[in-house]
């Protein structure tokens, strides 16, 4: 048989439920151990309707049969590692929550400061506080800017910090959202003495930020 034969010239066939005849290229066709290509005796709509018929009269031990092959994969695998707890900043050891929200602010500079000095990062603060960022580190890329953050509240198990700032007089508050453009790092100490040191152009959100597995990579680790 010639190589290049089209599908017009492999024939018909008749199929065996509606008995209608249909070009061989339409049925079903599978390959033999040998080779050779073995055409189904159903045409398509016709071996739709035999696959259904056979499901639900054989549903049952179809459905047990797919329960059985599930668990045989779940016996299978092999089980993750327990999740290590995530460890404190040895900085924010003995961390708390002040009332004052000024008092806990500078807790988190301190810890910052700490943190960046031991690393041999050196640090520079701002002359007033009307910068959107709170430190400059210099290192060997340059300058850069960290506003410094705490928090002790959560949802749905995962920290979360605001990122927008509130200013204004006692009559008009005004709330700013985030800005990537205001610092490159965003610092952040949490209520149970872990940090975060996340790039400005990693947070997509511009009100709140939930430090939850998307930010893992850049918890603190001493």
């Amino acid at each position: 048989m010639p190589d290049d034969l089209s599908s017009d010239d492999l024939g018909h066939r008749q199929c065996r439920r509606c008995q209608a005849i249909r070009p061989l290229h339409e049925f079903p066709a599978s390959l033999r151990a040998n080779g050779s290509v073995k055409f189904g005796s159903y045409c398509p709509p016709c071996q739709k309707a035999y696959q259904r018929e056979w499901y639900l009269a054989h549903r049952e031990n179809a459905l047990a049969a797919a329960a059985a092959r599930r668990e045989a994969e779940k016996a299978k695998r092999v089980p993750p590692p327990p999740a290590a707890d995530p460890r404190p900043l040895r900085e924010a050891v003995g961390f708390t929550t002040f009332a004052n929200p000024r008092k806990q602010g500078n807790a988190g500079l301190g810890i910052a400061i700490a943190y960046f000095s031991r690393i041999g990062v050196e640090v520079a603060i701002p002359l007033t506080d009307t910068q959107r960022y709170d430190l400059i580190i210099v290192h060997d890329r340059g300058l850069e800017r960290v506003q410094v953050k705490t928090t002790t509240m959560k949802d749905y198990g995962s920290y979360v910090v605001h990122l927008r700032t509130i200013g204004g007089n006692k009559s008009q508050v005004k709330t700013r959202p985030f800005d990537p453009s205001d610092y490159e790092w965003l610092f952040v100490v949490c209520g149970d003495a872990t940090a975060y040191l996340v790039p400005s152009g990693a947070i997509t959100s511009r009100q709140s930020l939930s430090l939850g597995k998307r930010y893992e990579a850049y918890r603190l680790e001493d």
